[in-house]
């Protein structure tokens, strides 16, 4: 299956974004959110795209703008490069691109560096005397504040966050103002009402439901770490991940999980108790690198949606060596039983669970991590970070669009 996934509105949920800013001050920040955008599975066209230097090719940066879907600005101290030619406002590059994207009405997501950040000040207009010795950027970037709304950053991580938190609303607001196809409509819930199952294949939810997320703990950061991860599966699911205080919550997470990390499936979190959670994240703290946070909150989120473990397939045929699984597992520091070992380990599921055969993923984000001496032949299966092709391939068809 390929092509873009769309939203009920008609809108691609895979966007082309312009990510516009000057070079060498902002490249961390905008290598970070690039990287966020593009976990995303976003379309991102940076500088890096073009050459290293501000003075990228002006016609080319100006037709990509105007083919993009939406329009990324980041500005801190520095101006740019203003080219020479057919220049006549002698604009630099970076403003250039910001007129085109008003001249073609693309939505402009703008972000310019907080007045109090630390900033070197070898990469300050006002300190070097280029344009003007700092009074252009000081124009640009009060327009950009006080006409255009701007939001402020100070740190890369923070930029990237905003970044990734105003596209998702945006999206959010696009999909909700465009018409929606009857059957889309008819398989949302209303304001207030609870996710369903299915009444075939009953713990999967409904194509087009909107699953409640409330967190039960956690640091304000955290939640949104792994909110914006978890929102990775509905770049290709017909499904809403929103956050709520509602107490019947369909997700309701936790990170008091005494180390460990575990899912309900599917709609299996409908029965349990509102007080409980229903995702367990005790393996995560907001100084988790990235590729923990994804591994974890997408697997356990992947659960959340009704799938299950890939060595588990019916199609998987892993030839276990039994006898070396149980030593490692009934041992330190699992300490489990032989019966818990059958059951997440050598158990396969049902077919009937799902309207269509998996084919068998070593690379899914629902993987075990299986070490070559758990095989009679070194099969292996490494520890996935993201989700693989098949992944998005199974989860579009399990929740499709209209």
């Amino acid at each position: 299956m390929t092509g873009v996934v769309t939203s009920p509105a008609g809108h691609a949920m895979q966007l082309k974004i312009y990510l516009s800013s000057t070079y060498e001050d902002l490249k961390d920040y905008r290598e970070r959110v690039y990287r966020e955008l593009r976990a995303l599975r976003h379309d991102v066209i940076a500088m890096e795209d073009y050459v290293a230097a501000d003075n990228r090719p002006l016609d080319k940066c100006l037709a990509d703008v105007r083919a993009s879907d939406i329009y990324v600005g980041l500005f801190a101290w520095r101006y740019g490069y203003v080219p020479p030619k057919g220049n006549p406002r002698k604009r630099s590059v970076t403003e250039l691109e910001f007129r085109e994207a008003v001249k073609h009405k693309k939505p402009c997501l703008l972000f310019i560096v907080k007045d109090t950040a630390l900033w070197p000040p070898n990469r300050m207009d006002a300190n070097t005397g280029e344009n003007k010795r700092g009074d252009r950027i000081n124009e640009l970037r009060r327009e950009l504040r006080e006409e255009r709304l701007a939001g402020a950053f100070e740190s890369a991580d923070e930029l990237a966050t905003k970044v990734v938190t105003a596209l998702y609303r945006w999206q959010i607001d696009s999909t909700a103002t465009g018409p929606v196809p009857a059957a889309a409509a008819s398989a949302r819930p209303g304001p207030g009402a609870r996710a369903k199952a299915r009444k075939l294949h009953a713990t999967l939810w409904e194509p087009g439901s909107r699953l409640r997320v409330k967190f039960l703990d956690g640091e304000p950061a955290l939640r949104e770490r792994v909110l914006r991860i978890a929102h990775i599966w509905t770049a290709y699911a017909n499904l809403t991940l929103e956050p709520s205080e509602d107490e019947d919550a369909e997700l309701r997470v936790s990170f008091k999980g005494q180390g460990m990390s575990y899912s309900y499936v599917g709609t299996q979190s409908l029965v349990v108790p509102k007080t409980q959670p229903t995702v367990v994240l005790g393996w995560v703290r907001e100084t988790s690198a990235i590729d923990e946070l994804e591994s974890v909150v997408l697997h356990e989120f992947g659960h959340s949606l009704g799938l299950l473990h890939e060595h588990n397939n019916p199609d998987g045929d892993i030839p276990w060596d039994k006898v070396a699984v149980y030593r490692d597992l009934t041992g330190p520091p699992n300490n489990w039983d032989e019966a818990n070992v059958d059951n997440t380990i050598f158990s396969i599921w049902d077919r009937k669970l799902f309207p269509f055969t998996k084919p068998f993923d070593p690379h899914s984000i629902m993987a075990y991590p299986i070490p070559a001496t758990w095989t009679k032949n070194g099969f292996v299966t490494g520890r996935n970070v993201t989700l693989s092709q098949a992944d998005k391939e199974f989860i579009a068809r399990l929740y499709p669009y209209g």
